[in-house]
């Protein structure tokens, strides 16, 4: 289960970006988690692992 958030990077330029993702349930704020955005900065599903391809 997830939650939308808003959440918090910095690009390779040292550029800060937020935008709103999905996170685990349960995530604590401060807590780092890895998010997949896509080209329009909104969630999206990570990509396939090996067992799933």
């Amino acid at each position: 289960m997830t939650e939308p958030v808003t959440v918090r990077w910095t690009d390779a330029q040292s550029r800060s970006h937020t935008t709103m993702a999905r996170v685990p349930a349960g995530t604590r704020l401060g807590e780092t988690v890895d998010v997949r955005l896509g080209p329009r900065g909104r969630s999206v599903a990570p990509a396939p692992g090996e067992a799933e391809v």
